[in-house]
């Protein structure tokens, strides 16, 4: 650990050298314990460097200067703003430091816990996106994903994210095992859904990531959605996004995961744990696809 950042390895395993990318994250008085779980999650990720600054209260005044003088210094791909609670105090001075120093730069804000009219706030600060606590790599990694595609497809901030959740080993001697294993490419040249089908734990996103990379859309995005992760309330815009007016608050519009996910995969885990009526639209969707 180096003045609050982790390093991670930057040669691929064919001993090219890969450019590491920053993630910068801002923590606001209070969200220190959030920040420390925030940079234990992103220690797996492989070329990406995480910078954690503690923002303390008095420093607000002066944070238009602080953020400039980070953003010269490690020229950040992506800013994770921590709040403590949910609490909007003080971010709106934030959100607007970022965009007199960096407007194009995407925030998104991890969040201890929020209400439900927090988020809207949020997206009308300039939030691209949140997370909630507690933080987990495999919903959090789809975020980072989203808008490191949304700079650039090939960059090596995305590269770097999509291999450190890409293949892995599969360890297993069972024939019902060997079997389904057999079964992946064949399923990866059938341009279908795929449903899969087992226990927590064992295995599900490996399978589905596997298909994924052995067929033709491995060139595109690979999303995965925990289902059970996303509030209620919020995910069906989770899944299709929202245009610019489409709620108070709303002054841009935002890309859904499906969207994302556009000549890729899209795995949804827990699907049964959607709410019914979020069910009954995703079923028309598909039928509609």
């Amino acid at each position: 650990m180096r003045n609050g950042c982790w390093g991670y390895p930057n040669t691929a395993e064919s001993g090219a050298t890969e450019e590491t990318k920053t993630i910068l994250g801002i923590c606001l008085a209070g969200a220190d314990e959030l920040g420390c779980e925030l940079e234990a999650v992103l220690d797996p990720v492989r070329n990406v460097e995480f910078v954690r600054k503690n923002l303390p209260e008095e420093d607000l005044a002066n944070c238009a200067s602080i953020l400039a003088r980070l953003f010269a210094t490690f020229k950040p791909s992506l800013l994770l703003l921590c709040l403590p609670h949910g609490s909007a105090v003080g971010s709106e001075v934030i959100f607007e430091a970022v965009r007199v120093c960096r407007q194009e730069i995407s925030v998104v804000a991890i969040l201890g816990t929020a209400e439900p009219d927090d988020f809207p706030r949020f997206f009308s600060m300039g939030a691209v996106d949140f997370c909630l606590a507690p933080l987990r790599l495999k919903d959090l990694l789809p975020r980072l994903l989203r808008w490191s595609f949304s700079i650039s497809k090939t960059n090596p901030l995305t590269r770097g994210l999509e291999q450190s959740l890409g293949f892995q080993q599969f360890l297993g001697e069972s024939r019902v095992f060997i079997e389904a294993l057999r079964k992946i490419p064949k399923l990866a040249r059938c341009d279908a859904a795929v449903l899969i089908t087992g226990e927590t734990g064992t295995g599900k996103e490996m399978f589905a990531r596997a298909i994924h990379h052995l067929g033709p859309r491995s060139d595109h995005p690979f999303v995965p959605v925990n289902c059970g992760a996303i509030p209620s309330e919020l995910v069906e815009n989770e899944l299709f996004g929202h245009d610019a007016g489409a709620f108070t608050g709303a002054s841009s519009s935002v890309r859904g995961l499906v969207h994302d996910a556009e000549g890729g995969s899209l795995f949804l885990d827990e699907i049964d744990s959607l709410p019914l009526p979020t069910q009954v639209k995703f079923l028309r969707f598909l039928q509609d696809e």
